[in-house]
């Protein structure tokens, strides 16, 4: 059997879902004993706003026995109501069948009969390969097209602006061009203008010379490098931090001349009248 149903869904009021479906059915000739095999479809031509899951067929299907297809819509709220309405009823040939409306009553469960096959939920299948003509759109976001190109070619722009390849141009094919300087393209000196007046230089020599005698001399503007050599002719002696050494090639450090220096003062008195302390071992009267 092979037959097929289309129905029109709507609520009935503004902004409420609806759709056009298709409903489908095919079996082998179980007359003669074959498989049994009964194919159903639920096909959404139509659909604004309409779960897939809310239209399924269930069906039962065996071999010697007699297959159906039943439908069932599944309301999700108490007062979803919906208005169904046939467009058309249709078979292929003489291998037609009926379709009946069985039950219009709630149910909690899609269990008029005994099912072999349960649940085949719509499929959304209504599409537009093409169209001969359309209305045009006041706008349409770039990014929403589908298929856009990712670059467009200009019309309106030279080719030699379009090559792959950024083109070179000569000084003289450049037109208004500003008025330059000599210097700007020579980049010489002798070119500038105002240029600075730059004093010269004495080229006076300069001698050195140690322990009278001349190490050398260059002159203020010479181009190359002059190197003069002197000699460290210093001779460093030993030091001497005590009073007890006898050397006679080395030298007394500061703080024993500062020790000889209180031992003296300890011993000499300088004054106008003579002192009379016992530690005065030298008056010298002034």
């Amino acid at each position: 059997m092979d037959a097929s149903l289309v129905l029109s869904l709507d609520q009935g009021y503004r902004d409420s879902y609806f759709g056009i479906c298709r409903i489908s059915m095919r079996t082998d000739d179980i007359a003669s004993g074959q498989t049994g095999s009964c194919h159903g479809a639920v096909e959404w031509l139509v659909n604004n706003g309409i779960d897939n899951s809310k239209l399924f067929c269930n069906i039962y299907s065996k071999a010697g026995t007699t297959c159906y297809v039943d439908l069932y819509f599944k309301a999700t709220s108490s007062y979803e109501g919906v208005n169904f309405r046939v467009i058309s009823n249709g078979s292929r040939g003489s291998n037609g069948g009926s379709w009946v409306l069985t039950g219009d009553e709630p149910r909690a469960a899609a269990d008029i009969r005994t099912y072999t096959q349960t649940n085949v939920t719509a499929s959304n299948v209504g599409r537009v390969n093409h169209a001969n003509s359309a209305d045009s759109a006041s706008s349409v976001v770039w990014t929403n097209v589908s298929g856009r190109p990712s670059s467009m070619p200009a019309s309106d722009v030279s080719s030699w602006a379009k090559a792959s390849s950024k083109p070179s141009y000569s000084w003289s094919e450049i037109s208004s061009k500003p008025t330059f300087a000599t210097v700007a393209t020579s980049g010489s000196y002798n070119d500038l203008s105002n240029k600075p007046t730059i004093p010269s230089v004495g080229n006076g020599t300069i001698t050195v010379t140690q322990g009278g005698t001349s190490k050398g001399s260059f002159t203020l503007n010479q181009s190359g490098n002059a190197t003069i050599a002197l000699n460290d002719t210093n001779t460093w002696r030993g030091v001497q931090n005590n009073l007890t050494s006898t050397a006679t090639d080395q030298s007394l450090s500061a703080a024993q001349g500062k020790i000889l220096n209180d031992k003296l003062n300890s011993l000499i008195t300088i004054s106008s009248t003579q002192p009379t302390s016992n530690d005065c071992k030298i008056w010298i009267k002034i």
